[in-house]
């Protein structure tokens, strides 16, 4: 595994997971939702959600440990309608509960958002491998910085913890210099465009969320570009 160093509020943390831990989870939150959440961070292999006493948790493990990585930074993001806290996790992803409610199985719901954790028992649901509903990204993983995560995630609508960006741009090793010394340069040469999918020089933007056009989105890229955002 790859010893990952996270820098976060001027902390500095040795993390050796490929896995996180993510709490505060609101009740309308779905499966699929949490997954397609993370997964702009990177491959997701298993996803486990387990509701207790309207408690929500999901415990994720992504193909690699850079996408772990990058998942931390989003922590006091917002799905539906709370703030979400995401930890590294060393342990193992639960298995689903066996006993269900007759017509229920023990896979996360992509379609509902069972309330059926309701007394002091534990309902845990889980996806794994072809279940997970991936994002199939025109660039690898593996070239994707944390600093064009967060960037998408940002074009596509989501709401993300104060100073994330800039976090991640620490992450990713970016020396913004000062607007006095900083070049201009008019925009980013687009190296490939499909979908919703836009790669403007070394960094990528995926714009999710319909109202947002390719001019949004290539206002984005050339902030970044610029480093003036």
């Amino acid at each position: 595994r790859t010893i990952i160093t996270v820098w976060w509020a001027n902390k500095q943390q040795i993390i050796m997971t490929t896995k996180v831990k993510v709490s505060n989870i609101s009740s309308k939150a779905s499966g699929d939702a949490v997954a397609k959440f993370f997964s702009f961070c990177g491959k997701i292999t298993k996803l486990s959600m387990t509701r207790e006493d309207g408690n929500v948790e999901a415990i994720i493990e992504f193909d690699t440990a850079d996408a772990a990585k990058t998942a931390l930074l989003l922590t006091h993001a917002w799905i539906e309608d709370q703030p979400i806290t995401v930890e590294a996790f060393t342990g193992d992803v639960p298995q689903a509960t066996p006993q269900h409610p007759e017509g229920t199985t023990g896979d996360v719901d992509a379609e509902t958002t069972p309330d059926a954790a309701t007394d002091s028992e534990p309902v845990t649901e889980r996806m794994d491998g072809e279940e997970v509903p991936n994002k199939d990204f025109a660039v690898p993983d593996a070239e994707r910085t944390s600093t064009s995560v967060i960037a998408s995630m940002l074009a596509g609508g989501y709401t993300l913890g104060v100073g994330a960006l800039d976090a991640a741009k620490e992450l990713d090793g970016i020396v913004r210099p000062s607007h006095q010394t900083l070049p201009f340069i008019p925009y980013p040469p687009l190296v490939h465009s499909s979908g919703n999918e836009y790669v403007y020089g070394n960094e990528y933007v995926y714009a999710s969320a319909p109202t947002h056009t390719c001019a949004h989105t290539l206002a984005l890229a050339h902030a970044l570009w610029n480093g003036h955002w």
